[in-house]
């Protein structure tokens, strides 16, 4: 079972500001078998690939090597537990095998040992936080010079090796360096994925990948990964299903309400390419969920579910908008903290304009004193869609009324 973490929007910004600070080092330290969270840029403004084009030249390439002649293996690794088994300590120790300096690491591992203080916090690096992709990334580095030693092939999405080997021997070989490797650093071989396959017998389950080769597949993955709370399989699932405009993964939505909440703009992406499809009782169950009462959780899906009700003419109610907008501005900033400011900016009521939706953050922002509000404010105006030169404009006033907005504009102007 993998715990999900959920960060607010300033908690985000300050876990990206940290990594930012050591993602250049760690990409330079990459070999080109990583494929998964590589990143762009540094700083505030860094960003990730896309996954969609990343997958697709891992998979390329996984093809291009299966179908070489010289290797006649394919050998699969896994880490065990992986992301919960990334102790302050280990990653420590692989940042700075991977390069990052001092005045990088010692503030993201300070920060680490401070969220796991909190209650309800598991051990491990946050799962479902994009910024903790390069750092879970960076500590398999030792681990990837290990095998690219042997002068075989290999290829990395995360924590899965594939191997391509021309014997017998030789997978053992580099199995057993893995683990002896692993063992040293704290970290453990899942013997239950790892595998070695004969190249040219088939694909027998190799991972995801292989479910979504197979058009019944998708549905009965999702429905399984929802079960095994995986949230990066969920989001292949999810593109799959409405590339194929497949309507089997609705229902499956609305039975795990959690991917809804931690992916709310893929779930309702993919509930508008099939919305033509979906049954009145399941519109009728969406709605529920979208009047319910507004809480720091429930705020997010809301919005998008909102979003997607206007997109296909669908009126839930007088103005399930404006619904969420007047929950919006009761929410009392001591029960919700910082996070009302921008689910306020975002809301707005269902005739409202983006535009006008910006203006209002902007203005609250330059009145209210809270800084913790003000950075929300400010850092809504990325997630409401990006900025134009006016929004840029104002954005750098507010930063020279107040220099300690300054990462938050930084971040908004990455957009």
């Amino acid at each position: 079972m993998r715990h999900l973490v959920w960060l607010d929007a300033l908690a985000q910004l300050d876990y990206r500001l940290l990594v930012g600070a050591a993602v250049s080092t760690i990409e330079t330290h990459l070999g080109h078998e990583v494929r998964r969270y590589r990143t762009r840029g540094s700083g505030a403004g860094w960003i990730m690939q896309p996954w969609r084009e990343a997958y697709q030249g891992f998979d390329q390439s996984v093809e291009d090597h299966r179908s070489d002649e010289r290797w006649s293996f394919e050998v699969m690794l896994d880490v065990k537990r992986f992301y919960p088994s990334i102790t302050s300590a280990i990653l420590q120790r692989g940042l700075s095998s991977a390069g990052v300096d001092d005045v990088a690491l010692l503030p993201l591992v300070a920060w680490i040992d401070y969220l796991h203080e909190l209650p309800g916090v598991h051990p491990g690096l946050p799962v479902g936080v994009e910024a903790s992709g390069p750092l879970a990334t960076a500590t398999l580095a030792g681990l990837d010079r290990v095998v690219r030693a042997f002068g075989f092939p290999f290829l990395r999405w995360a924590d899965d090796y594939r191997s391509f080997v021309p014997s017998e021997e030789a997978t053992q070989s580099v199995i057993g360096a893995a683990k002896s490797h692993l063992d040293q650093v704290g970290l453990e071989l899942n013997d239950d994925k790892t595998k070695i396959r004969r190249i040219g017998e088939g694909r027998g389950g190799a991972g995801v990948s292989d479910a979504l080769d197979d058009a019944a597949g998708p549905p009965r993955r999702l429905i399984a990964l929802a079960i095994e709370r995986d949230p990066e399989g969920v989001t292949r699932s999810l593109g799959f299903l409405r590339h194929r405009q497949d309507t089997s993964g609705v229902e499956a939505l609305l039975d795990f309400p959690w991917m809804m909440d931690r992916f709310p703009k893929e779930s309702c992406a993919y509930l508008g390419s099939v919305w033509d499809a979906v049954s009145g009782e399941q519109t009728e169950r969406l709605e529920a969920r979208l009047l319910e009462p507004t809480t720091a959780a429930t705020a997010p899906p809301q919005m998008h579910l909102a979003r997607l009700f206007r997109r296909v003419r669908h009126r839930v109610g007088p103005s399930a908008g404006e619904a969420i907008f007047a929950r919006g501005t009761t929410l009392g900033v001591r029960q919700y903290g910082p996070t009302k400011a921008q689910y306020f900016a975002l809301a707005g009521t269902s005739s409202e304009k983006p535009r006008s939706r910006r203006g209002r953050s902007i203005d609250l922002a330059e009145v209210v004193s809270d800084l913790d509000l003000k950075r929300a404010l400010v850092a809504g105006l990325r997630v409401d869609g990006g900025i134009s030169p006016g929004t840029r404009a104002a954005v750098d006033h507010l930063v020279r009324l107040d220099p300690d907005l300054a990462a938050a504009g930084a971040w908004v102007a990455a957009a």
